[in-house]
């Protein structure tokens, strides 16, 4: 298995296999109408990134009806979300380079560095419930109390709080930022993810795109505080807002399902202007089982492959407000 997960999680991360695009870049396709709605999104994620952090503040002031503005910036971010997680796959735009750059601008704009999140996000894939992939589960010899505070502190933000962090590591000399990942790779498990993130995170000019990142994110708030000044609670509202939407969707489609290396992800019902809104990732299943597809694609998929749903997309994210649970599992 520490062969098989090895040998997946390169074929994803290097570059000649980002150039080809494969597993996880899209069917070189003509999608003229389909690239439009994408432009037309990206264009209304980052007019909405806009808005929040220099439109409003700049043009319409800072008062108590202004701030109300920010509410459906907040709304819309699984959509910009969704955008973001396109690029990682090579499914937003045509060619890796430019899904790089478009998705390092959407992931700024969030407040993450796209290097840091693609890395996990193929791991995810590759070898989704390993030992640091299953925060629904209770660790061995921890109480149910124990490990609760550290589920809803990740489960209402602190996940995506804490991506937007690691990026900060890359500014660490190389030796305490390869110590680092030793550390978080000590369990014996975690030997071939471990292996292949000291080979990611050790080429320089990644590292050097990782540290860009997090310094236009930091400056970023820093010039959006500067501009919401007296009113610096109704941005960092919006901010921790955006947060929490991109947390508590996380681990949604996974939670309670098999501890399993690679164990498939579930379906959910949504009505379709919801499926717009999350661009399908309710279709979870589909994407983790054909990741090569690009979100317009997923609904015919999941039809052609006569799917199921398991269970409404709401209750599935509510019901992780139930806690930690005890493994093992046996299913969702």
């Amino acid at each position: 298995m520490t062969t098989e997960i090895r040998g997946s999680i390169r074929l994803a991360t290097t570059p000649q296999n980002q150039a080809s695009v494969q597993p996880f870049g899209r069917p070189k396709r003509a999608h003229t109408s389909g690239a439009r709605v994408d432009t037309l999104l990206v264009g209304a994620a980052m007019l909405g990134a806009a808005a929040q952090f220099f439109l409003i503040p700049l043009t319409l002031g800072t008062s108590f009806a202004c701030k109300w503005l920010l509410l459906p910036i907040v709304i819309l971010t699984p959509m910009h979300w969704g955008l973001f997680h396109e690029a990682i796959h090579y499914s937003l735009i045509r060619g890796p380079a430019r899904n790089r750059r478009l998705g390092r601008v959407l992931g700024i704009l969030l407040g993450f560095s796209w290097d840091v999140v693609r890395f996990g996000h193929l791991t995810h894939h590759r070898a989704n419930r390993h030992a640091l992939d299953r925060p629904d589960i209770i660790p061995p010899n921890r109480s149910w109390l124990a490990a609760a505070l550290p589920y809803y502190v990740k489960l209402l933000g602190g996940h995506a709080a804490m991506t937007a962090g690691l990026a900060a590591l890359a500014f660490l000399p190389s030796p305490a930022l390869r110590g680092v990942l030793q550390r978080a790779g000590r369990d014996p498990s975690l030997a071939a993810i471990s292996e292949t993130a000291l080979a990611y995170f050790g080429d320089r000019a990644r590292v050097r795109r990782i540290r860009t990142d997090f310094a236009c994110s930091s400056l970023l708030l820093a010039i959006a505080l500067v501009l919401w000044s007296g009113a610096e609670m109704a941005l960092l509202l919006s901010i921790l807002g955006r947060m929490l939407i991109i947390s508590l969707l996380d681990n949604a489609h996974h939670y309670g399902t098999p501890l399993d290396i690679g164990a498939a992800s579930i379906n959910t019902a949504a009505p379709r202007w919801l499926g717009w809104l999350l661009l399908n990732q309710n279709l979870h299943h589909i994407h983790h089982s054909r990741p090569q597809l690009g979100w317009r694609e997923l609904v015919d998929a999941f039809r052609e492959s006569n799917g199921r749903y398991q269970g409404q997309w709401a209750c599935v994210v509510i019901r992780q407000l139930r806690g930690p649970l005890r493994a093992p599992m046996t299913g969702p």
